[in-house]
């Protein structure tokens, strides 16, 4: 195959953070090419939900949620050309348990700096008059915010191509050539071959089988479904994003994970997104089904069940579409961002299942500043791709 020609860097997969990527590394001066086999965020990030999402836990995770929500913003400030509802999160509780993990939340949330506020009874109405009039209490986190994925893309797209940026779109990668160190040299496709030291795989699920071209045989990586629904357009009856606080269980539900044998009987917890135009967007569920995409319809009815038990209004409201989605779910639940050591030239920048949308950018942004010798904005140490990346060979040793 005759090498057609070459790149500091190629990304492999178009979704937004691929998108992110392009953007980020285009914006360093570096000569960029982004690879994607179908349509520029057709996938996971043109089927999920658009959450920008502060996690409330302690530790690396609640410092890189929170750096990818505020980047976001930037990235509205700054580029334009998709919309933000920037109110906040109404986190709500139905049982005492739920109470006291809001209590935690807003616990862990103050220590890191962040402030929100605790609800009980009449205030929330106060705040949201659709809500159910019985429950207890809520959390308004103001950081957190909604955006829609395709169109977010499609802005920092823009961006990366003004600035030089070579994206090819319904062009897969088809392999990897390493030099005779074993470095990265070159990614293939169907119209050449492209010279590049630097390999950044960004394809979601799909990473696995292009980090094998390259050698490593197991990311500990596998999809995790999601179902969502969206309602016809009419009077919107909320104006917050509302989760109920049993979300941040489903997420976190270690059942039928990487490793586990027999079906997943799958989780759920409502999440309910106001849109443009008077529209709801309703999920949300987890479950592991190999790459199958077809909807979970129990799992799904009971999402819209907890979103009418919540939220009255929408008890009769007409669903005009449902689908499913994939997310890339890691062994131990965090992301791989960074440098493979085995492999000289290859990074990742993949398995942030649900949070995707939220670390599209902050994860870019520190693997570019990684390229080029800088510290990164925020510690990524806890997400190194080398906890599970396995040397070439070493399994056959």
């Amino acid at each position: 195959m005759a090498r057609r020609d070459n790149a500091d860097a190629v990304v492999v997969g178009g979704g937004i953070i691929g998108c992110c990527l392009a953007y980020c590394l285009a914006r360093a001066g570096r000569r960029v090419v982004l690879l994607e086999r179908d349509a520029i965020a057709g996938a996971t990030s043109g089927c999920c939900m658009g959450h920008l999402m502060v996690v409330p836990e302690p530790g690396p995770m609640l410092s890189l949620t929170l750096a990818g929500v505020r980047l976001w913003k930037d990235f509205h400030a700054e580029l334009g050309g998709f919309e933000l509802n920037a109110r906040g999160a109404l986190w709500l509780a139905e049982t005492a348990a739920d109470i006291e993990l809001l209590e935690q939340v807003d616990a862990t949330l103050r220590e890191a700096g962040v402030q929100g506020q605790q609800l009980r009874n009449g205030a929330i109405r106060e705040l949201e008059p659709g809500l159910a009039e019985d429950l207890p209490a809520a959390f308004l986190l103001p950081e957190d915010g909604v955006l829609m994925p395709m169109l977010a893309a499609g802005a920092v797209l823009r961006a990366a191509i003004e600035l030089g940026a070579d994206v090819r779109p319904f062009t897969p990668a088809r392999g990897v050539e390493r030099d005779r160190d074993g470095a990265i040299d070159a990614v293939l496709t169907d119209q050449g071959a492209i010279a590049t030291p630097t390999l950044i795989i960004a394809a979601g699920v799909w990473s696995p089988e292009v980090a094998a071209w390259a050698g490593l045989p197991d990311l500990a990586m596998r999809p995790r479904r999601g179902d969502l629904a969206i309602t016809m357009p009419r009077e919107t009856p909320v104006q917050h994003q509302l989760l109920e606080v049993g979300y941040l269980r489903t997420t976190g539900a270690a059942s039928g994970g990487v490793g586990a044998s027999g079906p997943d009987p799958g989780a759920h917890a409502v999440n309910v997104q106001p849109q443009t135009h008077g529209t709801c967007l309703i999920g949300s569920t987890r479950q592991f089904a190999g790459f199958a995409r077809d909807v979970s319809s129990d799992l799904l009815q009971r999402s819209l069940q907890r979103a009418a038990r919540f939220v009255p209004g929408l008890g009769g409201a007409r669903i005009t579409r449902t689908w499913a989605g994939l997310r890339p779910y890691s062994a131990d639940k965090r992301p791989l961002i960074g440098r493979v050591t085995a492999v000289p030239g290859l990074w990742l920048c993949t398995g942030h299942e649900g949070l995707g949308i939220t670390l599209a950018g902050i994860s870019a942004k520190v693997v570019t500043e990684q390229l080029l010798g800088a510290e990164p904005s925020v510690p990524v140490e806890a997400f190194a791709p080398d906890r599970f990346a396995v040397a070439p060979g070493a399994q056959d040793a």
